[in-house]
C-alpha cells in the first residue's frame, strides 16, 4: 500500500476509534488514573497534530491496554515506512534505543565532581564508559537518523578525567565480539556474554588474570525474554532473547548478598534471584535488580575489595567480578543519601570502579553526591 495512504489510514483510525468509544461502558470524557484527559476536537488541534497526540496519550493510559495500543501504533508506523517509534529504532534483527548525549555544560559539572572525588581519595580508581548497541551496530541505523558519536564522547570524557583515574575500554571488546549476542535484541542492557567480553579485556588493567570462557558452565535460564525496548514498541518481528547465567566452574565459592532499599535490609545466599524471572523485569535475576545499595561477600579468599558506582546496568558483570573480589559494594548514586552513605565503610575499600553507560551520564546531579565520601 502507498505510504501516504497508510498515513491517512492511521490518522483516520485515531479519529474514528474515539467515536466507537461512546458505545463502551465508561466515560470517554473522564481523565485516566494518571490525569490524562480526552483532548478537545477542533480544526486547530487537528491541523497542528495536538489532537492526534492527545488521543494517543489518552489511549495509552486509559482506553486500550497499553501493549495493544503500542502494537497498533508500531504496526501503523512500520506500514507507513517509519523505522522508529517511541525513540526506538526498529529492525528484524534487533531494537536499538535512540541515544541522547549530555551537553558540554552538564558533563563539565559531572567531571568536576568526579575529579574532586579522585583528588581527595587515596583509592585506586577505574572508570568505564560503555557505548550502547546503537554505537556498536550503528551501520544498521536508518540512514536519516541522527547518530550520536558515542566513541568521541567517551574519548573526550576520558581526556578530562583526573590523572590518577585509570580509564577502561568497553568499545573495543564489544566491537570485536559484535557477531555474538553482546546486547539483548529487545533490551538496552548487556548480555552475560557482552559483560564477559568487557571483563576479559579489562580485568588485567585492574590487576587480575581473566578467567577463560571455558572456565564457565553456561546455563540457559530463559529463551523467551522480551526486554524494555520491546515493551516500548511491541514490535513482533524481533525474536525473543535468551538469558544466560555464567557459573564459574574452575573454583567453587559461595556468595552472600545484602541489599538495602529504604529502611528494609534483606540477606540472600546467591547473586542469582531466580524467582525474579517471572516478574516485570526478568533481568533482575541478577542481584535482584537495581537497588540503592548492594553488598556481595564471597569466601573465595581473594583478599581484594571493590566499591562500584553504577547506573543499574552492572547486573551480569557481577558474575565475573566476584571471582576476583571477596567484598564488593555496589552503589547507585541516583539514590544515594546520607542514610546509605552511613552503611558504607569507605576506608576499607582500596579500589573504586565507575561503571556507566553513555546515556546515563545525562544526569549530572548524581555525581555531586560523591562529596558525601570526601574526607
Amino acid at each position: 500500500m502507498n505510504p501516504k495512504k497508510i498515513t491517512v489510514l492511521a490518522f483516520l483510525v485515531l479519529l474514528i476509534v474515539p467515536a466507537v468509544c461512546f458505545a463502551l461502558p465508561f466515560d470517554i470524557g473522564a481523565t485516566s488514573g494518571s490525569g490524562v484527559a480526552w483532548p478537545k476536537l477542533s480544526f486547530k488541534a487537528v491541523a497542528d497534530k495536538s489532537y492526534a497526540l492527545g488521543v494517543e496519550s489518552y489511549f495509552t493510559q486509559h482506553f486500550l491496554e497499553r501493549d495493544q495500543f503500542l502494537r497498533l501504533k508500531t504496526t501503523l508506523d512500520v506500514a507507513s515506512g517509519k523505522k522508529e517509534t517511541n525513540d526506538v529504532y526498529l529492525s528484524e534483527s534487533r531494537l536499538l534505543q535512540k541515544v541522547t548525549l549530555p551537553t558540554d555544560e552538564s558533563m563539565r559539572k559531572s567531571i568536576e565532581s568526579i575529579n574532586r572525588f579522585a583528588s581527595n581519595s587515596d583509592k585506586q580508581i577505574y572508570f568505564l564508559l560503555i557505548p550502547t548497541a546503537a554505537e556498536i551496530y550503528k551501520e544498521t541505523l536508518p540512514a536519516y537518523s541522527p547518530k550520536a558519536d558515542e566513541l568521541a564522547f567517551i574519548n573526550k570524557t576520558y581526556s578530562q578525567l583526573h590523572s590518577s583515574i585509570t580509564t577502561l575500554d568497553a568499545a573495543t571488546p564489544l566491537t570485536n565480539s559484535k557477531e555474538g549476542e553482546i546486547f539483548y535484541r529487545t533490551d538496552r542492557r548487556l548480555t552475560s556474554y557482552g559483560a564477559y567480553s568487557i571483563y576479559n579485556y579489562n580485568i588485567k588493567s585492574m590487576g587480575s588474570v581473566p578467567a577463560k570462557l571455558s572456565d564457565f558452565s553456561i546455563e540457559h535460564l530463559s529463551g523467551s525474554f522480551y526486554g524494555s525496548l520491546y515493551k516500548k514498541t511491541q514490535y513482533s518481528l524481533v525474536k525473543p532473547d535468551t538469558i544466560d547465567l555464567y557459573h564459574y566452574a574452575a573454583k567453587q565459592y559461595s556468595s552472600y548478598v545484602t541489599i538495602r532499599n529504604g529502611t528494609e535490609t534483606t540477606f540472600h545466599d546467591n547473586i542469582y534471584f531466580r524467582d525474579r524471572l517471572t516478574l516485570s523485569d526478568p533481568l533482575s535475576v541478577f542481584l535482584g535488580g537495581t537497588k540503592p545499595f548492594i553488598n556481595i561477600q564471597t569466601d573465595n579468599q581473594a583478599k581484594k575489595n571493590l566499591l562500584i558506582f553504577t547506573d543499574g546496568n552492572l547486573g551480569a558483570m557481577s558474575q565475573f567480578l566476584t571471582i576476583h573480589y571477596d567484598d564488593i559494594t555496589i552503589v547507585d548514586l541516583s539514590y544515594l543519601t546520607e542514610y546509605y552513605r552511613d552503611s558504607i565503610d569507605f576506608d576499607r575499600y582500596d579500589n573504586v570502579l565507575f561503571y556507566y553507560s553513555t546515556p546515563s551520564m545525562l544526569e549530572s546531579d548524581k555525581f555531586g553526591k560523591l562529596s558525601l565520601f570526601s574526607k
